[in-house]
């Protein structure tokens, strides 16, 4: 009798735990172009913007600066605008395969999501490794896949037996915006002069007390514009002892996606 209830209370169990279990998309990342050889990847976007003083912007004047004057001193934050995924309650994704791993996750464990597998139609699907031999992916919306990917050293990639499944089927992650400061400091552009065809800007960039970057910028002395640290300036009038200098950009700028591109922000510069 003890032997038969205990089959029947490990049945319900089973049955329990199936019905709570979350079936996850198949993602079909098969399809992805180069997945056989470890897939095509791209990193996830990301935004930049530059913050600079607002007290010290003069967005609109049209100022004449002597030589050795800066024609911006300001401190700046170079800030990130991503998103990261958290998990909303604690659950595992389960494998069917008896021999491949579960991976479980916390209430509130923060997933950054650095780069995608692009489908082949352009889709990017989030990459995330749980272990350093596993790598799971997720659809858009951050639901995971269905299917993992080994990445054993020495093989490759090899897709996982079976499939997972999400335990239980309340809890997941989502997504939510992530800001973070990748650079800040202050920043001095100052006036050097014009001499022999070419007019002279300062770059300098400190932190605290240090200045960990100074550059001469040359510029031919009959540019209408100039950039400098992904800002672009108007000149005219360019004289060995002063400059007529104005601008549009206010205390926000937003930058390039991705940190790639051209000289658009205070490091890109260096």
């Amino acid at each position: 009798m003890s032997s038969s209830k205990n089959i029947v209370d490990w049945t319900v169990a089973v049955v329990a735990c199936s019905s709570s279990a979350a079936e996850l998309p198949d993602c079909h990342l098969y399809k992805s172009p180069n997945y056989e050889r470890g897939g095509t990847f791209r990193p996830r976007t990301v935004s930049r913007q530059l913050l600079l003083d607002a007290e010290a912007v003069k967005t609109g004047q049209d100022i004449s600066y002597a030589k050795d004057d800066a024609v911006l001193n300001t401190d700046y934050k170079v800030v990130a605008h991503g998103a990261k995924l958290v998990a909303t309650g604690d659950f595992v994704l389960k494998a069917s395969w008896l021999t491949n791993p579960d991976f479980k996750f916390t209430k509130g464990q923060v997933i950054t999501i650095t780069r995608e597998l692009v489908g082949r139609d352009g889709t990017g699907y989030p990459a995330f490794k749980p272990d350093p031999e596993w790598l799971v992916f997720l659809n858009p919306d951050g639901e995971f896949c269905n299917r993992a990917v080994m990445t054993r050293r020495g093989i490759g990639w090899n897709e996982a037996m079976g499939h997972w499944t999400r335990v239980p089927d309340d809890a997941r992650l989502e997504w939510q915006d992530s800001d973070s400061v990748i650079e800040s400091g202050r920043l001095r552009i100052i006036y050097m002069g014009a001499r022999a065809g070419a007019m002279h800007f300062q770059q300098v960039l400190v932190k605290g007390s240090q200045i960990v970057s100074s550059v001469d910028r040359q510029f031919d002395q009959f540019a209408s514009t100039i950039q400098i640290s992904g800002l672009t300036f108007r000149v005219s009038n360019a004289k060995p002892d002063s400059v007529h200098v104005s601008y549009d950009f206010g205390p926000k700028v937003d930058l390039d996606v991705n940190g790639g591109g051209a000289s658009t922000s205070t490091t890109a510069d260096r």
